[in-house]
């Protein structure tokens, strides 16, 4: 790490900033091919030796550069690339400024790109804030004041509680010893998302709070900042995960990157994206929708896919296979009453429905009714009130139960139909649906208690929320008073498709179905398509594909 520069070579110009570290110069000085170069000269008062060299190792578009250092008794300096427009603080504070969404986004991920690069090298940042953010030629962000960063494998014990509070997780602060916080990655992505935050509102987190109430109540996970209501839907979430009060709960920055790939980006910033993961313009789009009307009509309410491509439908109190030479329908030969509310199908092919008898009834890959699995909680009373209401089956094969009037998943072995885990929940109406996503969250689509609009839950199978969302539909709501789920699946990707429709107490408007897609996160990506007729059931095929709407007397495909 040979790069000490010859002090008598600096000239001093005007300061940049100063603080408990010292101060920062714009200096120049000339070099042996490029003449006179500028750098921004930090004069250290505690000059620390692992930040040379962590600094030394680094090359990163988006980390600030070293150029050099010189020490010599009480003068310590270290030069760094010059920013020529100053800090990210500076810009956001500036409201003469503008800050199009596009050059919002782009900020938002350039940070997070010198992040994930920190991280791939074993470092943690330690104080992630809009200050330490440095703007250069054509917006370019580059991460630098790397005074509080650490190399390490996992994370550090923190001798002190550095770094600015309002940026400080939960973790840091709630400790039997505030001089053994415990910093890991997951601080630093906790201090990412008030970035994200304070790029949004150009505001600091918590602007206009107390010091020790914002400390005291964040410590206690009674606290987190306000998100403006006209904040777009994927970076709110996208904060909201990184904010987490559980450490582990929050993303890594390869994650965040990872469901960055499907946010809307400018021209400028799409360069950043490989072309095959980014996303297609969702829009309605007629020739991606085909209809097949049932030849024997039967109010399709529910669906499902096999894994040999045979569509199961659900009717008011019997199941259909469609499938076969000819799409022809088949009537399963057990009759299923008084009514279906879910429908789901086993990695082996086998057929599951939950209907009025408040059993799980299982048919075998041939079609035919093997045997019924309890749903009641395991160790209720069988007189006690069980209403299942919705169904899936996870990639272990694995089937969940969601009662609403306890707002309880049961999970049951297969085939015997044990009960494993009892999960509390928000399922709240018969109309509520849940999916299974690849990392094993569990996805509730429902409407809570006096809320005009459904919503979106993801919780793991500790009970824990991952994140939520709010689906709107842009019908005039003067026609119903809610917005009734009807389904929600997951592709490979574990980007989440819902369907949903405008309804008044128990009668459903016509025509006022939407089919919406989300990012991994509940990023909104656009609507699918709207004016289904009376749509009650979403699946998507095997193969990932095609999504498959049950929607009254027709079957809609829409080709993925």
């Amino acid at each position: 790490m040979e790069r000490k520069v010859d002090f008598s070579n600096l000239q001093f110009h005007e300061s940049l900033g100063e603080g408990g570290f010292g101060s920062v110069n714009r200096v120049t000085f000339k070099t042996p091919y490029n003449g006179y170069t500028e750098a921004a000269a930090k004069s250290v008062v505690d000059f620390r030796k692992e930040e040379v060299e962590i600094l030394a190792k680094l090359s990163h578009p988006h980390v600030i550069r070293l150029i050099g250092f010189y020490q010599n008794g009480p003068v310590k300096i270290i030069l760094l690339e010059y920013a020529t427009r100053g800090s990210l603080h500076g810009y956001l504070s500036d409201e003469s400024r503008p800050l199009p969404d596009d050059l919002k986004r782009k900020w938002i991920r350039e940070a997070a790109l010198g992040k994930q690069y920190l991280h791939a090298n074993k470092c943690l940042h330690r104080d992630i804030k809009a200050n330490n953010c440095l703007l250069f030629e054509d917006n370019i962000l580059k991460l630098c004041d790397f005074g509080l960063a650490r190399e390490t494998d996992h994370s550090v014990t923190m001798s002190s509680q550095k770094g600015t509070y309002q940026y400080m997780a939960p973790e840091l602060i709630n400790t039997s010893d505030s001089n053994l916080a415990f910093y890991s990655r997951y601080a630093d992505i906790y201090a990412y998302g008030m970035l994200v935050l304070e790029i949004c509102t150009r505001k600091r987190p918590f602007h206009g709070m107390e010091y020790a109430y914002v400390v005291f109540q964040v410590g206690e996970g009674k606290l987190q900042p306000t998100i403006p209501q006209d904040c777009p839907t994927d970076l709110a979430v996208l904060m909201r995960q990184c904010w987490h009060h559980h450490p582990r709960q929050r993303p890594t920055i390869d994650r965040v990157l990872e469901v960055m790939e499907y946010m809307p980006v400018s021209d400028e910033t799409s360069s950043h994206q490989s072309p095959s993961n980014r996303s297609k313009d969702f829009h309605r789009d007629e020739a991606m929708i085909t209809t097949q009307p049932l030849q024997d009509p039967m109010k399709a309410k529910r669906i499902a896919c096999c894994p040999n491509g045979d569509i199961v439908i659900g009717a008011e109190s019997e199941v259909y296979i469609l499938g076969g030479s000819g799409n022809r329908e088949t009537r399963v030969t057990a009759s299923v009453t008084p009514r279906i509310w879910s429908i789901a199908v086993s990695p082996q092919g086998h057929i599951l429905t939950v209907d009025g008898t408040r059993k799980a009834k299982v048919f075998d890959e041939r079609w035919t009714f093997s045997h019924d699995i309890s749903t009641l909680m395991g160790d209720e009373d069988p007189r006690s009130q069980v209403e299942p209401t919705c169904m899936t089956v996870d990639k272990e094969g694995r089937i969940l139960v969601g009662d609403f009037w306890k707002d309880i998943l049961t999970v049951h072995s297969f085939p015997d139909g044990e009960v494993m885990i009892k999960i509390k929940c928000r399922i709240h109406s018969i109309h509520s649906t849940i999916a299974v996503n690849s990392r094993s969250q569990i996805l509730q689509h429902f409407r809570s208690h006096g809320s005009v609009y459904s919503q979106v839950a993801a919780i793991d199978y500790l009970g824990h929320e991952v994140f939520s969302f709010t689906p709107k539909i842009d019908e005039d709501l003067s026609i119903g008073n809610n917005v009734r789920p009807r389904g929600i699946v997951c592709d490979e990707y574990d980007n989440i498709y819902t369907i949903m429709k405008a309804s008044k107490g128990f009668k459903s408007f016509e025509n006022t179905g939407h089919l919406h897609k989300y990012s991994p996160t509940g990023g909104f990506l656009g609507c699918l398509a709207k004016g289904l007729y009376k749509p009650s059931g979403l699946a998507i095929t095997t193969d990932g594909s095609a999504l498959k709407i049950a929607d009254h007397n027709s079957i809609l495909t829409y080709s993925l």
